[in-house]
């Protein structure tokens, strides 16, 4: 089984992205932990999950439709870490929407140099 997945920069990139989502999600109340934290935390597992999944198939079809899905997830995650900041869950979001517009962006260039 190859771990290719594990060179490419956008999925270390959405890697670390889980694990801060992971432990910032940690510090949100309790009320929220199955709600917007348990939300939060898909999405970015989402992300690199999708990223290693498509690396492993190289289809035409299976390459747009992995590459989106991580990317909609990044969106999906970036929504609820500027909602989670209005909630005042997250101080300073800037880093953590910094890394997610930066994934969308390396995953739309991506899919842009395939087609």
């Amino acid at each position: 089984m190859t771990t290719y997945f594990r060179n490419l920069i956008v999925w270390q990139k959405g890697f670390l992205l889980s694990q801060k989502i992971y432990k910032i999600t940690q510090t949100f109340p309790d009320f929220e932990k199955f709600a917007l934290a348990d939300q939060m935390r898909r999405a970015s597992v989402s992300i690199a999950s999708n990223i290693a999944e498509w690396s492993g198939r190289w289809s035409n079809a299976d390459y747009s439709r992995f590459l989106n899905m991580a990317k909609w997830s990044a969106m999906e995650l970036m929504t609820q870490i500027l909602l989670a900041e209005s909630f005042g869950y997250i101080e300073n979001a800037d880093e953590l929407v910094d890394l997610s517009e930066e994934i969308i962006k390396m995953l739309t260039a991506i899919i842009h140099n395939k087609s």
